[in-house]
């Protein structure tokens, strides 16, 4: 316990030394947009409290659904799908939607393959490739209730996937016609991770470099 609250106590003061930064920040220094900084400011601040409530009534309930000591014992593979390059092979990251219908996988050969499940998760047939990145794929995250797909790699980049034409706060994922949409260029290293607030308006890309990034998904 003691441990942990000297933990939290250092990051809260990173925090704010990182905070207190950003408001003594020159303008004429750095081009930051305020009204965008104030918008992400106060998505996340909302998020947070909104998770802060549910966490403090629900910290104690286990969410329904969830996979038992015992169930997760008897797990055992039921269907094998290597759909990658056998020239790099490899499956560097995963992700599934939340329903169970599609998972999504990154590949040291730099591609990301969607496979649609069966019913009953024994069979997995790839109905697209996606094909941007030239180095390994890092991380990558699914953000349904915006219609995308974030992808990160070693070359540097981190990609912004949904359907052509689509209105982002409006679109549902459409695995089958994923296409880039934004290309974050922000890093001089390899992007390592690319993990999805809360919120599912924002995207920290992480960079090898010591740096992240906040993106806005809709604008990239």
């Amino acid at each position: 316990r003691d441990a942990a609250v000297r933990v939290i106590a250092r990051l809260t003061k990173e925090r704010d030394e990182i905070s207190s930064r950003f408001e003594n920040v020159e303008m004429n220094d750095v081009p930051v947009q305020v009204d965008k900084v104030e918008k992400m400011r106060n998505v996340m601040k909302s998020t947070c409290d909104s998770l802060t409530k549910f966490r403090t009534k629900k910290s104690k309930i286990a969410p329904a659904g969830l996979a038992t000591e015992e169930h997760v014992a008897k797990l055992k593979p039921v269907s094998t799908l290597k759909s990658h390059s056998t020239t790099k092979p490899g499956v560097s990251c995963i992700d599934i939607s939340q329903g169970g219908s599609h998972i999504i996988s990154g590949g040291i050969d730099g591609q990301l393959k969607v496979a649609r499940l069966s019913q009953d998760y024994t069979k997995a047939n790839v109905i697209s490739t996606l094909s941007f990145h030239n180095k390994r794929v890092n991380d990558l995250a699914l953000v349904e209730r915006k219609g995308l797909l974030v992808s990160c790699s070693s070359d540097k980049t981190a990609v912004i996937w949904g359907s052509e034409g689509e209105t982002v706060s409006t679109s549902t994922l459409d695995y089958e016609n994923l296409k880039a949409r934004h290309v974050i260029k922000e890093h001089s290293k390899s992007v390592i991770s690319c993990p999805v607030h809360p919120s599912q308006d924002y995207v920290a890309t992480i960079s090898s470099d010591g740096m992240w990034a906040m993106t806005d998904l809709a604008v990239g």
